[in-house]
């Protein structure tokens, strides 16, 4: 690739840019064993969900979604009945 001194602009910024991702990474605190360790007892038990964040469709949301995909089925039944003309 390019190296610090290369002549070409294009080729030395991209090597910068690879050299800084590079050196943030080293930088970066890496997990412990004991942290990854530290789930593995409660790898029986299904996870708890959490429904209190969950998006619920108000019935005119249901309705609206309701037509319209009636709307887009009768278009692909029609569609499927016309002949094919080449």
């Amino acid at each position: 690739m390019g190296s610090p001194g290369d002549k070409n602009p294009c080729k030395s910024r991209s090597y910068s840019r690879l050299k800084g991702t590079r050196e943030a990474a080293e930088r970066r605190p890496r997990p412990s064993p004991d942290k990854n360790a530290a789930g593995a007892d409660n790898v029986d038990e299904p996870a708890k969900e959490d429904n209190s964040l969950e998006v619920r469709p108000t019935p005119e949301n249901l309705r609206h979604l309701k037509e319209n995909l009636q709307k887009h089925l009768l278009k692909l039944k029609r569609k499927q009945k016309r002949p094919v003309t080449m």
